[in-house]
């Protein structure tokens, strides 16, 4: 019997959260990533005895606009095991995070926030209901990122939930393309002064924000790879981490992909956001000799 998926919502989607910094921050230079409208796809390869899908995932959407196609719906019915970027069954996963959440050295948001911190932190208050004092010790990003659920008007759902769940109730083996740990040091490549620049600057344009996530839901929503990767990609604040966030991470998953599809059988589901660009997985993983075909 399969091990049951105990994690906390909570934790999820803390976790979920994570996700979104990872795949929305930075990316590389915009590229053409094909004309298909497709968020699924089947990976064939000489060696595997049956084929695998890719899932393009939001990590983050409205209740309202989730869905789930059929083509998912069938995958789902026919497949042996779940890969998402981390394996969010694991049990230990919880104090994994805590362990990544807390700034070393003794920084705190005010400290590093300086005279902006009574502006950020009554921000934080009055529109997410986070107080800055609390979380006095936790990393910019993460703080920012426990409040982007709330940028919504209605509650947030994300598909890494989703699929959990299915892979729970179909006891299917769920495993991840990385570690949280692997995840916390990429985002550790950014200065604690630089994160709590962008954590000002949150709180500074929350309609940006608002706005820059409605255009994200809305491209997803129409499959348009190409407008959802040039969207992901122009947030020019992080253009100098795209190699360690984004590329570098796509170029990691390549063998570990190829080890799951080989083996057959699996739905990967990763950020629709690491499917374009140069270094993207709809470009990597056809140089490596796999065979990625489009299911509408």
């Amino acid at each position: 019997m399969q091990k049951r998926i105990t994690l906390s919502r909570i934790t999820l989607a803390l976790l979920s959260f994570l996700l979104v910094l990872l795949a929305g921050c930075a990316g590389s230079k915009p590229a053409k990533v094909g004309d298909s409208q497709a968020l699924l796809w089947k990976i064939t390869h000489p060696e595997a005895t049956e084929p695998s899908y890719l899932y393009g995932t939001i990590h983050l959407i409205p209740q309202s606009s989730f869905f789930v196609g059929d083509s998912l719906s069938a995958v789902l019915e026919r497949i042996d095991k779940l890969v998402l970027e981390i394996d969010m069954s694991d049990p230990a996963i919880q104090t994994q995070l805590m362990m990544i959440m807390p700034m070393a050295g003794g920084e705190t948001l005010q400290t590093l926030l300086g005279e902006r911190y009574d502006f950020t932190r009554k921000v934080f208050l009055d529109s997410f209901g986070l107080d800055l004092e609390i979380l006095n010790a936790i990393k910019p990003m993460l703080v920012m990122a426990a409040a982007m659920p709330k940028l919504f008007d209605e509650p947030a759902e994300g598909y890494e939930m989703f699929l959990l769940k299915q892979a729970s109730q179909r006891e299917i083996p769920v495993s991840g393309l990385e570690t949280v740990q692997e995840q916390g040091a990429a985002l550790d490549v950014i200065p604690l002064p630089e994160q709590a620049n962008y954590l000002y600057e949150f709180a500074s344009d929350l309609s940006g924000q608002r706005q820059q996530f409605r255009d994200l839901v809305g491209e997803y929503l129409k499959g348009n790879l190409q407008a959802l990767y040039v969207l992901m990609a122009s947030s020019g604040e992080m253009d100098a981490y795209g190699e360690v966030l984004l590329d570098g991470r796509n170029r990691n998953w390549v063998p570990r992909i190829r080890e799951q599809v080989l083996s057959g059988g699996a739905l990967i589901a990763v950020g629709a956001g690491h499917f374009g660009g140069d270094q993207g997985l709809l470009k990597l993983l056809p140089e490596a000799g796999f065979t990625l075909t489009p299911i509408q």
